[in-house]
């Protein structure tokens, strides 16, 4: 008589242990018609700062960048990628795969440790966060590998921070550390390292004296570094500070957080298109929402603060407001990658609520509802084909370039690169240092009186323009 135990092979808790390997191999097919593109937006920028075919050195990795920002991890990152496979656009677009699928496993180990219960929540956190489309917001472009390393050091703390709480071994405390450092290292919102700590240790009531200090002492060194972030921000011309792109008006940050926190839930309102169907949302239902989600925000504020033991899910839908307070203090449109470290958080809460029905016909839904945005959002293909046309302009850029003297200006009246013309200008610079360094070039958008040669791009060549 054969065992039924044994008849079952794929259990929850086996998937679970694949899910690593698993959910890389699930972005690399919602992902492929991206991957095969070229490099785009923020990646020529990346590149700029790290590539060693720009002539970028290791201590300009590790030190300030002209932003006014500190970021060495992903630019380490760079630079060990193009030092081993050169300027190749898809080794870069499979290793900014690697940090969400090291994410979404790590999402699945908190929801083990939250659910106990359910055999399922750790399976279902780790494929919500592999196909949720705000993924694809961090794993587009290894330049926002920022965001998905700094949610990767925020999970990796929580599960050292409990571990240390339970067994008090050093071991775990030092993971702590390095991952406080690591979620420094990765982006200035790091700073919130320890808020997420504390909330974690107060809603669970699990935390002694000692560990009481300790928070208080990665505060303090929290607090050292957000200082000196501030301090590179208001010194630093390119910052975003300088540039306006901060503000401290309240109506300004009230929009901005519940419209970023909205979006965790419904991507769509906010961060990107509807997938099928387009159609505009009236101004007056964005507002009328904003003030529900302030209430509802309020309200599990205070649930969270008045309980001794508050439910786990309310813990969660609290902690999953911290990493978009800063994000809220910008005023352009909500970024869909300032989600990303706070979207573990609201799918732990999802998944808390839906373990207590039957989750199956829901998550295959949330599965193939996000699967499909991944091809048919106009967004998604739109970035893909702006890549497509920059990779076509580097290979006419490429050629055209070996007939300029050496440190000749350039004009390009017209080209791929998005953006406002103070943006396009520089960004036309950085792929100019990138792809033909040894030229020399200066690149400008209009004829100025130094001015060699003009160019049109004309998709797919480069059309030199009389000089007049």
């Amino acid at each position: 008589m054969i065992n039924s135990k044994q008849t079952t092979i794929l259990t929850p808790e086996r998937l679970f242990r694949l899910s690593p390997l698993l959910s890389y191999a699930v972005m690399v097919v919602l992902f492929w018609p991206n991957l095969r593109a070229f490099f785009v937006f923020d990646d020529i920028a990346t590149l700029a700062m790290a590539a060693p075919q720009a002539g970028v050195r290791w201590i300009d990795i590790i030190t300030p960048q002209g932003n006014g920002f500190w970021r060495p991890a992903y630019l380490v990152l760079t630079r060990i990628i193009t030092a081993w496979f050169g300027l190749s656009p898809l080794a870069f677009h499979l290793t900014a795969l690697v940090p969400p699928a090291v994410a979404a496993w790590l999402t699945g180990l908190v929801a083990r440790r939250l659910f106990p219960e359910s055999r399922w929540a750790p399976l279902i956190a780790a494929t919500l966060m592999t196909f949720h489309i705000i993924t694809w917001f961090a794993g587009i472009t290894l330049a926002n590998a920022c965001d998905s390393l700094l949610t990767v050091a925020l999970l990796g703390g929580v599960l050292c921070w409990e571990r240390w709480l339970k067994t008090d071994r050093f071991g775990w405390g030092l993971g702590v550390l390095l991952f406080w450092f690591f979620a420094a290292a990765s982006k200035e919102t790091g700073v919130i390292f320890p808020v997420i700590l504390t909330l974690w240790t107060w809603g669970l009531d699990r935390g002694s004296r000692r560990a009481w200090r300790i928070l208080v002492l990665l505060w303090i060194a929290s607090f050292i570094h957000g200082a000196a972030i501030s301090y590179l921000q208001h010194n630093y011309t390119a910052s975003y500070t300088t540039a306006g792109a901060f503000s401290l008006s309240p109506k300004n940050f009230g929009r901005q957080l519940t419209d970023y926190y909205d979006a965790l839930f419904i991507p769509y309102l906010h961060v990107i298109d509807w997938p099928f169907v387009s159609f505009t949302i009236p101004n007056w239902f964005y507002w009328i929402l904003r003030f529900i989600t302030a209430g509802a925000l309020c309200a599990f504020a205070l649930v969270f603060l008045t309980s001794r033991r508050p439910r786990r899910i309310v813990m969660l839908l609290v902690i999953a407001i911290v990493p978009l307070v800063l994000p809220s203090l910008m005023t352009g449109k909500p970024a869909g990658r300032f989600l990303y470290p706070a979207l573990p958080f609201a799918v732990l809460a999802v998944v808390g609520i839906l373990i207590r029905w039957r989750p199956a016909r829901t998550v295959l839904i949330l599965w193939v509802f996000f699967a499909l945005s991944f091809y048919v959002s106009y967004d998604i293909n739109t970035r893909r084909i702006v890549a497509e046309a920059m990779g076509r302009f580097t290979t006419a850029l490429e050629a055209e370039a070996k007939n300029w003297p050496p440190r000749s200006t350039v004009a390009f009246l017209y080209h791929p690169h998005p953006g406002d013309p103070l943006w396009r200008g520089i960004y036309v610079q950085l792929h100019a240092n990138v792809f033909i360094p040894w030229a020399h070039a200066k690149i400008v958008l209009r004829v100025t009186p130094d001015t060699k040669f003009v160019y049109q791009f004309r998709d797919p060549r480069l059309v030199r323009l009389p000089l007049k």
